[in-house]
Formats: structure tokens, sequence, C-alpha cells
């Protein structure tokens, strides 16, 4: 059983009285979740001390055990995981060390092997057709591009000028999806607003989902909104599962919740090795970069359109929408060895 030191009227620090105890896992609750660390160490999930304490926080709140950790971080203490470590044994952490390139390059050719012996199995056990396979990968939108484009000019100009949007952009983060065979599901966009504004979505692909965050980026209550929205359209069953494939080292991805809905609904998920999506994810290979260039393109017709005037969250649905279009071709899976 786990235990934690608790607070005690008339202490004021838990040292004082650190011979009593309340225990917060059962022996059998302790088990189960260390088989969740396990099959996630499994799947390629980098797991760290934080991701640990921020995973026994999330079962704790998820099977309603009392507790004291840390409401308003969401983590358990570093003392409780590690006295948690200590009674399981078949766990550990490991600090990352510095590296060369060159050792980095073999340690990953041997993490990429582990990779792909795991996929064949996975592949052998469940025998994923290809329209069964998905990738999925997020990115950032910015009402300004991140880039000037090229333009022409009179040979000799000292300085040139193109139009651009507000000096600091706007981030939106969109959660695009893909299948081995080349289709694509409606993507999710995260606005950097309170609440939804109808406004905002016109243009948008159809069936997109649209969430509001005030940062615009990816959170774990999201990321289990956008899988509810990956069910919904993938619909594995127990005859017909499926394997979704992504770069799951992003806090968000560590996710007791995500690991029990994908194990009801019979999805696999395997997480890309450290360090390799560039070469590895399709997305990221074949369609992050035409989807961000088209948007700048789309954004730079837009300024051209409306002189005086700069691109706002509310151009920003249509413009990606539009951009989004051109990029979703079946290109990305030909372009890695997945």
């Amino acid at each position: 059983m786990i235990f934690q030191r608790c607070r005690y009227p008339g202490f004021k620090h838990y040292d004082q009285i650190n011979c009593i105890f309340r225990a917060v896992f059962s022996s059998k609750q302790e088990n189960e979740l260390a088989e969740y660390l396990k099959l996630m160490e499994r799947r390629f999930f980098g797991l760290t001390i934080t991701n640990l304490q921020k995973l026994a926080y999330q079962y704790a709140k998820r099977n309603q055990i009392a507790h004291s950790f840390n409401h308003k971080l969401e983590m358990a203490g570093e003392s409780f995981i590690m006295n948690y470590l200590k009674r399981n044994s078949t766990l550990s952490v490991r600090t990352t060390e510095a590296t060369s390139a060159a050792w980095a390059a073999g340690f990953n050719r041997v993490v990429v092997a582990e990779f792909y012996g795991l996929l064949d199995t996975l592949l052998e056990r469940y025998k994923f057709p290809p329209s069964r396979v998905y990738n999925c990968d997020e990115t950032g939108i910015m009402t300004m591009p991140n880039k000037q484009s090229k333009i022409l000019s009179t040979k000799g100009k000292k300085q040139v000028g193109s139009l651009t949007s507000a000096e600091r952009g706007t981030l939106v983060t969109a959660e695009i999806c893909c299948i081995a065979l080349g289709n694509y599901l409606p993507p999710l966009l995260i606005l950097p607003r309170v609440r939804r504004n109808p406004l905002f979505e016109i243009g948008i692909p159809p069936e997109t989902v649209v969430v509001c965050h005030p940062s615009g980026w990816m959170q774990s209550e999201i990321f289990i909104q956008w899988f509810e929205h990956f069910l919904h359209h993938a619909r594995p069953t127990e005859e017909d599962p499926v394997l979704l494939i992504f770069d799951g080292h992003a806090t968000h991805t560590k996710n007791i919740v995500l690991i029990e809905m994908a194990r009801a609904n019979h999805v696999s998920i395997l997480v890309l090795p450290p360090h390799t999506s560039h070469q590895m994810q399709p997305l990221d290979v074949a369609f992050m970069g035409p989807l961000n260039t088209y948007y700048e393109q789309e954004v730079r017709i837009w300024l051209r359109n409306h002189p005086a005037q700069v691109v706002t969250i509310q151009q920003v649905g249509a413009l990606f929408g539009r951009a989004y279009q051109k990029a979703a071709t079946s290109k990305g899976w030909g372009k890695v060895k997945l």
C-alpha cells in the first residue's frame, strides 16, 4: 500500500509527525496504476517524474480516491512518487544525459528498431488494414505568417516590403488526423477565446470541431475531446480495431483517461520514438509544411484584397479552411516507412 503524510491538528510541518501516515492507494489500485505506466512505457511514452506525478493525480481523481495531492498543480508530491517507485521495483525513472550527436543517432537506431518491432507485433496481432491505421499531430497557426514570402523586385533596390498582418500574431492550434489510405478526418481548432463565436467558424472545413481556451494551446481535456471526435469518425470495434500513431511526448497525451478510453474502445496507441517525428510521422513529413505555406499564401491574398486591414481571429477559419483543402492530399504515408 502507498502511504502519504497527513496534516495533524497542532502541527505546522509534516516532518514533526512523520510517524503518522494515511493510505492513498490500495494494493489493487497501486498495481493497476503500475499497469497503466508499464503500458505507456511499452508504447514509447517518455515518462518523467513530473509525468508520473500528474498521472498519479489523474488516477486518484478518475477513481474518486481521497488524497492530499496538489490540486492547483494537479500533481502528486515528488516524495510520494519516489516511495511508489521503491515499492514497485519493476518501474524506474532514468535521468537523461547530455550526449553527442553521433551517440544520439546510434541510440535512435536502437529505439527506432524497437518501435518497428512493436509496430510489426501490433499489425500481426490485430491485422490492421491501411484503412484502420491513423496518424494525428498538431500545429500552430498564426494570424501573421511566421516567415516572409519571396517577392519579385527591381535589381539594386535595397529595401523590399510586403504586406503583413498584426505585428504579433494570434495563435490558433489545429489537431490534424489522417488515415494510411490518404483520407483525412475533420480537424479540431483551438481558438484563443473564452467562448465560441459563430463568426470565427465561417469557412472552416466541414465537421471541424471548434473549442476555446484562452491560451490557444492544446490541453489534456481538449485532447480527450478530440479523441472522442476521433472515436466518432473511426468507429472502432472489437472486430474492427484501429491503430493510432502520434508523437506522445507532449504532456497532454500522457493521460490516464486517454489510456482508459483507448482500451475500452479498441484503439491501440503507439507513440513515435523521441526526436524522430520529422522523419517518421506522415503529417510532419508531408502535410504540415504545405499547410503552413498555403496558409501564408492565403493571408497574403487577403491582405492585398483588404488594404489597411489586418488578419484577426475572425478571418483565420476561412483562411485555414482553404489552406487545409489544398494540403490534404494522400502523399504523406508514401514518404515514411510505416
